[in-house]
């Protein structure tokens, strides 16, 4: 039996070896997937039953009902969505990334408040598309989600310092102020105080302290101390710095 496996293992590798290369299949799906997982992923952005900004994490509403804002995977799309805003060379596409972009931004401040007035902190996991918080039971607090979003916002609010939006980015996004009412702060202050807790996994099934959500936690803070560093805000790049370490 040894035999006859090793012979087909040795048969199997000359053929590969013997057939000339193909053409590359996999590159040619990508380049066919890639318009239409554009288009069905901002479908489930802003849905008609919801407030602008709002992401779904898929349109099945029963047997799973998916249709609710994660932090986490809002915050993926975002990541998605700001490629898309960057490389894209089409002003008409920039623009309608840009509000895209600002709408998400307003969402999330929104269930930010809704987070800390309703829920436990800025780990609640979960909203309805119209900002409410899902109250139900659930593992909370999942501390990935504000630093994923936290992560996102800094790389947004670099692009737009960059493109001359000063003034957006320090009254909406990063506004070095105690108490803050920006997204990017909230976040940050919230991580920077509550890194040591335990939390829910990506999962949503463990609570403890996990590699994955601290990793994040970690990286968060220190490109958002540098963004505060950026904004003049030394005595928050100085927390943010000391905590990651």
């Amino acid at each position: 039996m040894t035999r006859l496996l090793l012979f087909q293992f040795l048969s199997s590798a000359l053929l590969c070896f013997a057939q000339p290369p193909s053409p590359k299949p996999l590159e040619q799906w990508i380049e066919k997937e890639i318009p239409l997982a554009e288009k069905y992923l901002l479908q489930n952005v802003s849905p008609p039953e919801g407030l602008p900004g709002a992401i779904v994490a898929s349109p099945s509403k029963a047997n799973p009902n998916y249709f609710y804002n994660w932090v986490r995977d809002s915050a993926i799309t975002v990541k998605a969505i700001l490629f898309q805003y960057e490389h894209s060379q089409s002003p008409q596409l920039k623009n309608k990334y840009l509000n895209l972009l600002k709408d998400i931004v307003q969402f999330n401040s929104l269930i930010q408040v809704e987070a800390q007035e309703k829920g436990q902190g800025l780990g609640e996991p979960l909203f309805y598309v119209t900002g409410t918080l899902f109250q139900g039971p659930w593992g909370r607090p999942q501390n990935d989600g504000p630093a994923t979003r936290a992560l996102e916002f800094i790389h947004f609010a670099h692009i737009l310092l960059k493109n001359g939006q000063e003034n957006y980015v320090r009254q909406t996004l990063y506004d070095g102020q105690l108490p803050t009412h920006s997204v990017i702060k909230r976040d940050l202050e919230y991580i920077s105080h509550h890194w040591l807790d335990l939390t829910y996994d990506p999962w949503e099934e463990v609570r403890g302290h996990h590699f994955y959500t601290e990793l994040l936690i970690r990286k968060a803070l220190i490109e958002g101390a540098n963004l505060a560093t950026k904004l003049n805000d030394p005595g928050a790049a100085a927390w943010y710095l000391s905590q990651a370490q």
